[in-house]
């Protein structure tokens, strides 16, 4: 995986703050040499717990980026990080975190107790799923993702009975959508 990949998953929010700040750490050497010296700066300087900085920090590399390496910039995408997560045998630390994020998982529980409006369970799916930045936050936008998606061997959703109570249309709806996403070697349950 190259640097440009690398920042490409990061500005496109496929990689979290605090896992690009190690790996510019680990690669600061790598980085002097492959920029010049203000984006360079830009990048080892960022307060990466402080949002406005790593919103200039992303806005300058998105720009770069796409001015610089429009294709290998344009081709990060979801169907990119399936590739790598199916067909990569290399290890590195980038890589494995795709995989753990990405790939299928093993289980999901959601808690919906702690659910009471259609952003927050939109928010949920969006984490638990591990879905983009792209996700629309609606139906339409969940059936578009599972279709690429493969849902985990295991859901469960534990307070069931407390979302269809708040939320009852919207319960209904998940749960047909679900169903009629759900593989054989899914196990869907609501408790």
């Amino acid at each position: 995986m190259t640097i440009i990949d690398v920042l490409s998953l990061y500005t496109k929010d496929y990689l979290a703050n605090d896992i690009f700040e190690q790996w510019v750490y680990q690669n600061e050497q790598e980085l002097s040499k492959s920029f010049d010296d203000s984006l360079y700066y830009e990048i080892i300087s960022t307060d990466y717990d402080n949002k406005g900085e790593v919103f200039n920090l992303k806005t300058k590399l998105d720009k770069y980026l796409e001015y610089n390496y429009t294709n290998e910039f344009n081709n990060i995408n979801d169907s990119y990080i399936d590739k790598v997560i199916d067909s990569t045998k290399i290890e590195n630390p980038i890589i494995k975190l795709l995989k753990e994020r990405y790939g299928r998982k093993e289980e999901v529980e959601f808690d919906c107790i702690n659910i009471s409006s259609s952003r927050e369970l939109h928010e949920d799916i969006k984490d638990k799923f591990g879905f983009s930045q792209y996700y629309g936050m609606n139906w339409d936008a969940l059936r578009d993702f599972l279709i690429e998606t493969e849902l985990p061997k295991k859901i469960i959703f534990s307070g069931w009975s407390h979302l269809v109570k708040v939320m009852h249309e919207d319960s209904n709806i998940l749960k047909s959508i679900l169903e009629e996403y759900a593989t054989n070697d899914t196990d869907i349950i609501y408790k």
